[in-house]
């Protein structure tokens, strides 16, 4: 899987709905602001360099 940018997996995370790739378990929308403030702290992201991330958790 090639790197993809934070926000870009932000946004379809937001959008789980519509993209079964990035569904998450129990939930349908997410706060973009919320995890883009608690992002240091969430260990679902693997980060690899400025700012990108292999995968969600």
């Amino acid at each position: 899987m090639k790197s993809t940018s934070v926000l870009d997996c932000l946004e379809r995370l937001n959008n789980s709905d519509r993209d079964r790739k990035f569904e998450m378990k129990n939930h349908t929308r997410v706060n973009i602001e919320l995890i883009k403030s608690e992002i240091s702290l969430n260990y679902d992201f693997m980060i690899l360099e400025e700012g990108n991330i292999r995968k969600f958790g």
